[in-house]
């Protein structure tokens, strides 16, 4: 479970991991995502990619871990205020892409040809 809020300069992400194992947990981030992966004693996992309504200063930004949370400071790279925690257009954008690429996977030509398909293009135009 996690929740957010923000302020004018900051947003904060809070994710409630209680029994979290620190060594095997981490958080990445870009301008415009963060991938939360967080691994419990129970081996259970908490992993999510967040894309972000804003963007966020990388490297003003920071992380607290203790024992309940994991505790998330976005700073803002601009002083606005984000209507959401993540942008739904991106979820559109990353599911259009994936349509994409499947169907282009379905389009691609076989180069597989053997010997006997090639011709001596020398032999032809003299």
């Amino acid at each position: 479970r996690y929740d957010w809020h923000q302020t004018s300069r900051q947003v904060v992400v809070t994710v409630y991991a209680k029994n979290a194992v620190p060594d095997q947990s981490y958080v990445e981030t870009n301008r415009t995502v963060m991938t939360v992966h967080i691994q419990f004693e129970s081996d259970k996992l908490f992993h999510k990619d967040f894309h972000l309504w804003g963007v966020a200063s990388v490297e003003q930004s920071f992380v607290n871990m203790v024992p309940s949370k994991v505790e998330v400071t976005l700073v803002k790279a601009d002083p606005v205020s984000w209507a959401k925690l993540e942008d739904p257009r991106a979820h559109v954008e990353l599911a259009e892409g994936l349509q994409e690429s499947e169907e282009s996977e379905d389009v691609r030509p076989d180069w597989d040809i053997s010997d006997d398909d090639i011709s001596e293009s020398d032999e032809e135009f003299q």
